[in-house]
C-alpha cells in the first residue's frame, strides 16, 4: 500500500509529495493536532483514525487483543515515535 492510500483510508486528504517518507509522515503528524478539534483534551477526528487504525487488535504482537500494554508509560512523544516506525518501515 503506498502511504498516500493509507492517509486516503483514513479519510483524509494528505497526499504524499515524493520527498522522503520518514520526512512527510513527521511533517503529516506534526500538523495533525493543528486540525480542528473539540479542545485540548479531544484530538482531532483524523488524528483519532490514526490511531485507531494503528492500534488495532488484528496488529498486536506479542500480547492479547485487547493491547493492555499498548501506551502504558508512553509519553506523547514516544507514541507519536512508534506511529512514525510503523509508517515509514512498510
Amino acid at each position: 500500500m503506498y502511504i498516500t492510500e493509507f492517509f486516503a483510508e483514513l479519510g483524509t486528504d494528505w497526499v504524499h509529495d515524493g520527498s522522503p517518507r520518514h520526512r512527510w509522515v513527521a511533517d503529516v503528524l506534526e500538523a495533525m493536532p493543528a486540525e480542528p478539534h473539540g479542545g485540548p483534551a479531544q484530538p482531532p477526528e483524523s488524528f483519532r483514525r490514526l490511531i485507531d487504525c494503528l492500534m488495532s487488535p488484528a496488529d498486536a504482537l506479542n500480547e492479547g487483543p485487547d493491547q493492555p500494554n499498548v501506551v502504558r508509560g508512553v509519553p506523547p512523544t514516544g507514541l507519536v515515535k512508534e506511529i512514525r516506525v510503523r509508517l515509514c518501515s512498510g
